[in-house]
């Protein structure tokens, strides 16, 4: 559930909507770009977990847990990071569904919340949990973009969204940084 919670927190911030909008446009055929999309998606949400229970077993629950903090931090910095336009990804080579889903793989291995089901399942010990929480949240996170179109992420509410969102993980960070040092 936390990991549902955080990766659906995360997610306001649009990128990640933007950019299937964008791919969707791109390739003419929204099942085609959705399914490399989620293929992406569930890959490296099961690598994230699969380094978390790794990171379980090996390194101890204050560092987990000082780590989980920095994470969460550091997704809430996301969310209010200026952002550009989403990469409009070249004409892929090959059997295009496999590239695709190979390039969406590659560009999502920074994201923030595959951090944040990597020190979820590394301190919760539930790398299978934490991957699926963490792929429900995104892919909730992705339907105001399917709804509505990538410019929904422009409007007012939009807006104090993000800013809840990063206010709440910003809290929940801060507090598991200050739980690793013992000070809560």
């Amino acid at each position: 559930m936390a990991a549902l919670v955080a990766t659906l927190l995360a997610a306001a911030d649009g990128r990640s909507g933007q950019l299937l909008c964008g791919l969707m446009t791109q390739y003419g055929r929204a099942r085609f770009a959705l399914s490399a999309f989620a293929v992406a998606t569930i890959v490296n949400a099961a690598a994230s977990a699969a380094g978390g229970m790794i990171a379980n077993a090996s390194v101890g629950q204050g560092v987990l847990t000082l780590f989980q903090g920095m994470a969460l931090v550091g997704a809430a910095v996301a969310l209010v990071w200026p952002y550009r336009k989403p990469p409009r990804l070249a004409a892929l080579p090959g059997p295009a569904w496999p590239a695709l889903t190979a390039a969406l793989a590659l560009l999502f291995l920074g994201d923030s919340s595959q951090f944040l089901i990597l020190t979820l399942a590394g301190t919760s010990g539930a790398g299978h949990w934490a991957a699926m929480g963490g792929c429900f949240g995104i892919a909730i996170g992705l339907l105001p973009a399917l709804a509505m179109g990538p410019k929904i992420y422009a409007r007012r509410a939009m807006v104090w969204l993000r800013r809840l969102a990063c206010a709440l993980l910003a809290g929940a960070g801060l507090r598991a940084v200050l739980a690793a040092f013992g000070l809560l």
